[in-house]
């Protein structure tokens, strides 16, 4: 008979790959082929889950899914005074994405980080059809989907302690992606940034011109001292002057893209 943890399926899933892991096992790493022409980003990376789940019949019974920074757009947005409900907060979230994405923007879900009124606000939108489809695919194979979260909130939430009590930068590196963030010494957010890059070392160069830009838009002076912390697989801080990297320690701690479907 298997157990409920053993049951359960942890997903990172990627622009160009889909990381799985059942059980605490090895993660098993899987090829995703480009989307088809006027075909959603997400939808190889979600029909290779579904064949994955087809290999592995009765095995499954709970899914966990961390989503790659190719499927989530994040703003840093002012707290909106006039916001004096959820809904409201919601309405003036979908008129900031709108105002940058566009018209597709109305198809998207939104999620906010929870902060104090009058800080400023995290923000994130995924494909709305995109958590829908990850609930069907788990469905299919008799399993059910118990969550859906960002890489990048997953690495923040988790390696929090670190840098608290001083402003920092913190850098999420993802296979092909980097997003930075820079926060006060009260943990209060001063900037939020995402770009494309290669993979491998290519995030260092990217970090130097995404730290200009956020701290010219941050509504504080940045401390020169403000120090920079490393998170995400194979992330390696020696090239980045005054990095520390965020590696999880210990005998059985996991490296590489394992962080990614644990969120760390």
């Amino acid at each position: 008979m298997w157990s409920a943890e053993s049951r359960h399926l942890c997903v990172a899933l990627l622009e160009d790959r889909l990381v799985c892991s059942l059980g605490g096992a090895a993660a098993r790493e899987t090829g995703i082929d480009a989307p088809a022409k006027d075909e959603p980003a997400w939808r190889p990376a979600v029909a290779a889950l579904v064949q994955q789940l087809a290999q592995q019949p009765g095995q499954v019974g709970r899914v966990s899914v961390v989503l790659g920074a190719a499927f989530v757009r994040w703003q840093l947005v002012d707290w909106p005074a006039q916001a004096g409900s959820d809904t409201e907060l919601q309405a003036f979230l979908r008129l900031r994405f709108r105002g940058v994405y566009g018209a597709a923007s109305a198809a998207w879900r939104l999620a906010h980080a929870v902060v104090s009124p009058g800080q400023a606000l995290p923000a994130c939108a995924v494909d709305e059809a995109l958590p829908a489809a990850l609930a069907q695919a788990a469905k299919g194979a008799n399993a059910r989907l118990v969550s859906v979260r960002p890489y990048v909130s997953s690495a923040l939430d988790h390696w929090r302690g670190q840098w608290r009590g001083q402003a920092a930068w913190v850098a999420v590196v993802e296979p092909g992606h980097l997003t930075l963030a820079l926060l006060d010494a009260r943990g209060h957010w001063l900037g939020l940034g995402s770009v494309r890059c290669a993979e491998g070392t290519a995030w260092r160069e990217a970090l130097a011109g995404l730290q200009s830009r956020l701290a010219l838009q941050s509504p504080t002076p940045v401390p020169r001292e403000a120090p920079l912390f490393v998170a995400g697989p194979g992330a390696d801080a020696s090239g980045a002057p005054g990095g520390r990297a965020l590696v999880p320690t210990g005998a059985v701690a996991p490296q590489g893209l394992a962080r990614l479907f644990l969120g760390i």
